[in-house]
């Protein structure tokens, strides 16, 4: 995996980060199995009710 090049020097807002794009990979596992990460991405610029649901609820819609 790469990481990412940031231009903040806020350790805590970095730290911030590293752990939503975690929760983020997690989610995506159980919700989306069956999609890759740019349908995703796709599907949540379309339609920001999903991504919030995957958040909130994860639920599927």
């Amino acid at each position: 995996m790469r990481e990412d090049k940031t231009r903040s020097r806020n350790y805590n807002l970095n730290c911030a980060l590293a752990g939503l794009h975690a929760c983020l990979i997690v989610k995506k596992s159980i919700l989306y199995t069956d999609h890759s990460w740019p349908v995703v991405q796709e599907r949540c610029q379309q339609s920001p009710q999903i991504a919030y649901q995957a958040v909130a609820k994860l639920r599927r819609k």
